[in-house]
């Protein structure tokens, strides 16, 4: 307790000097004050060049992106086709042929030009 009172006294003590002691005052001049910074030697100030190192970019993933996926697309057309041709090969070719199947046969030999005229 007697510590904290010390403490006190010492703070009074300080802050009546403070206000006793003659502050310096700051007195603008009269005239006209210019509150903008300038150079009056008349000589144009230059900077060197700064070198601001910078990060390395980013890798860029959009064409691995867009080749992995055209090369998704060719497999799965790969793919198709395979299983495709085998659906073709195990077709009976003892299969009796349709009236579209006739029916396709001349209209593309038409396309062809090997059409017989039936007129």
């Amino acid at each position: 307790m007697i510590r904290a009172l010390r403490i006190i006294v010492a703070l009074g003590v300080l802050a009546g000097t403070a206000a006793a002691s003659p502050a310096q005052s700051f007195t603008l001049p009269a005239e006209g004050l210019d509150l903008h910074a300038q150079l009056h030697d008349g000589t144009r100030v230059v900077l060197p060049p700064m070198a601001i190192a910078q990060d390395r970019p980013a890798v860029d993933r959009r064409p691995i992106y867009i080749g992995a996926g055209l090369v998704v697309l060719a497999l799965v057309f790969y793919w198709n086709r395979r299983g495709r041709d085998r659906f073709e090969r195990e077709e009976t070719p003892e299969a009796p042929a349709t009236s579209d199947d006739a029916d396709g046969d001349d209209l593309h030999a038409a396309a062809r030009g090997d059409a017989k005229d039936d007129v």
